[in-house]
């Protein structure tokens, strides 16, 4: 193994690095040895030519780039998937050198092989190339061409702009920023898609460079509902997390605080701690691939950022908690400590012509989950319940959703999640829950759903199977009770709906179970005007935006909430709600053809 003649100190690898060069200087065939290894062993080179500049090493910015094990690993698990035309991505915290790693993978190639072409392109023209900006992708290529021996660069140098060279293999590194049309029409070895989370054309760019070759991203998080965030989600692209804990000068007394215990556990028992050390014990962080985890030195980055945002982005690989969020996330992260799996899951079976509840089947991975055991196949304990519906199109976009409160306890007992129904045959599989949670009278739970696009079909059809015990429209300028059923949301009406929601999660009057549920808050943020918003709203481009929920369950959580905690308010009695028309008149006749037209639509 090479490694051991390779001295891992940075002064001494220099001296090593300055006798090999000295050496090889006038040995043709030396020179001729030494590029043999580099070709044979990425590492070899990297470790003992490369160099790279880091501005915070204050009086040492250029100083030799010697790979790290977790680095070492990464590269080569990369190698092998590119080779094999597979897309990768890497998730990083930063200060990992992931940009540096993806590009020296390309010098290499180039530098070594023929005929090998490469695409970079970054979110801004002066990101890929800008001659006096060292964050720039082709000043670092520059800079690491420009350190190495005459004999190994063999007249590889910038062409123009976004244009790199070398003659001697007839390879090249091309550029392009995200407002050009890049790699339309054109091949490569592989695509470089570098900070891919701040392109603002992501997903057209994720189309045009489809066939130009296997593409690697490279980012941080900033947010979701981005390309980037998509793309971490996918279970087809390769995917390696450069986590900041990985780095051996950042995870020396990695440590852990254990709530439940209120005990430190310590997990470098190598490194000694000082005795006045102040060890974090607000839980933090509460999100990424790591959660809880710190050492020394991310106490320190933490306190010199200071802003909880920056840390999540930067340090957490946490997409979540990248946005300044609308739920608090501590607390959040310690009401999910407290979920529990549900007693049941199964399918209601039910009666599609009338919205009647037939049986309870109990049934892995089914869409309905219960904390509340049935009486009977058919029936739930007697008890006043309140059911919040967010519905979706059913075309596996995002789910339709209900969640089930007890209203006497406040807590969650039921939710149903399904993304491929649609919204007609979910409003009688909706009305069949609701008769399923009926309480000592027989009154089935109180209903309110989200009146709006899919809504408008869903509350139709509620409607026309004779369904009453149902929320009413509130008139804001009196707020008397219309007779327009559903809750029609507004910018105000849903703040004030996740505000009421937000207040009951942390005071403890809406006790929820779902952790799946609890996770979806963390993803809504504040927009410009300080109102909750969920990134899967903002309109974007992407075609596989279908993969992605929307938060549906918050939204359905938030309305069975707004039932539970007014348990009279704004409720219209069966005699009056929505009364049907008479029989055999114009209105009853258009309800009835109406009724069996959407039947005859629904798609089981």
């Amino acid at each position: 193994d090479y490694k051991q003649f390779i001295p891992r100190d940075p002064k001494e690898n220099c001296v090593k690095r300055e006798e090999l060069i000295r050496a090889a200087y006038h040995d043709e065939a030396l020179q001729d040895l030494l590029m043999r290894l580099c070709k044979a062993d990425i590492f070899f080179w990297i470790d003992l030519f490369v160099y790279q500049t880091n501005s915070r090493r204050v009086g040492h910015e250029p100083g030799p780039f010697i790979v790290y094990d977790f680095q070492r690993e990464a590269v080569q698990e990369t190698k092998q998937w590119l080779a094999e035309q597979e897309d990768v991505l890497w998730e990083k915290s930063r200060y990992m050198g992931a940009t540096w790693l993806a590009l020296l993978m390309q010098i290499h190639d180039c530098l070594f092989f023929d005929y090998k072409k490469f695409l970079d392109i970054s979110h801004t023209a002066n990101a890929v190339d800008a001659s006096d900006d060292p964050d720039s992708l082709f000043w670092k290529v520059q800079f690491v061409l420009e350190l190495l021996p005459d004999w190994m660069r063999r007249g590889a140098e910038r062409q123009r702009t976004g244009l790199m060279k070398f003659p001697a293999t007839k390879s090249a590194i091309t550029g392009a920023a995200t407002t050009e049309r890049a790699g339309v029409g054109g091949r490569a070895t592989w695509v470089l898609g570098d900070e891919f989370a701040k392109q603002k054309d992501a997903y057209a760019i994720l189309g045009q460079t489809a066939d130009t070759g296997p593409r690697f991203f490279v980012s941080t998080h900033y947010g979701i509902g981005t390309a980037w965030h998509s793309l971490t989600q996918r279970t087809d692209i390769k995917k390696k997390i450069l986590h900041w804990s990985q780095h051996p000068e950042m995870n020396r007394g990695l440590y852990r605080y254990d709530s439940a215990t209120n005990t430190i556990e310590i997990l470098d028992e190598e490194y000694e701690f000082p005795a006045d050390y102040r060890f974090v014990t607000d839980g933090t962080p509460t999100g990424g691939p790591f959660p809880g985890l710190r050492s020394p030195w991310y106490d320190k980055e933490c306190a010199r950022r200071a802003n909880a945002r920056d840390i999540a982005m930067h340090l957490d690989i946490d997409p979540k908690g990248s946005v300044s969020q609308f739920f608090d996330a501590l607390k959040i992260h310690q009401l999910r400590g407290r979920t529990r799996e549900p007693v049941w899951q199964g399918e209601l079976q039910h009666d599609r012509d009338s919205g009647r509840p037939v049986k309870l089947v109990r049934q892995e991975n089914g869409s309905l989950k219960l904390w509340a055991h049935p009486k009977s196949e058919d029936r739930m304990p007697a008890a006043p319940y309140a059911i919040g519906a967010d519905i979706s199109g059913g075309v596996g976009s995002s789910p339709s959703c209900l969640s089930i409160i007890h209203i006497l306890t406040g807590e969650k007992v039921g939710e149903y999640v399904n993304a491929h129904i649609k919204p007609i045959p979910f409003a009688v599989l909706a009305v069949a829950i609701c008769r399923l949670f009926a309480d000592e009278a027989g009154n089935g739970a109180y209903f309110a759903w989200e009146q709006q696009g899919p809504g408008v079909p869903f509350g139709l059809t509620v409607i026309d199977l004779g369904y009453r015990h149902l929320y009413f429209k509130v008139n804001g300028y009196d707020k008397s009770v219309s007779n327009k059923p559903g809750w029609y949301p507004g910018p105000e009406l849903k703040r004030v709906l996740l505000e009421d929601y937000k207040a009951a999660l942390v005071d403890g009057t809406f006790i929820n179970p779902s952790d799946r549920a609890l996770e979806q808050c963390l993803e809504f943020r504040y927009d410009r005007q300080g109102r909750p918003e969920h990134p899967g709203e903002v309109q974007t481009d992407d075609p596989a935006a279908g993969r992605v929920n929307h938060g549906d369950l918050v939204i359905a959580d938030g309305l069975a909430w707004m039932l539970a905690k007014d348990r009279t308010g704004g409720r219209r009695t069966p005699e009056t709600a929505c009364a049907p028309p008479e029989p055999n008149t114009l209105g009853w006749f258009m309800a009835l053809e109406e009724g069996q037209r959407r039947r005859r639509e629904a798609e089981y």
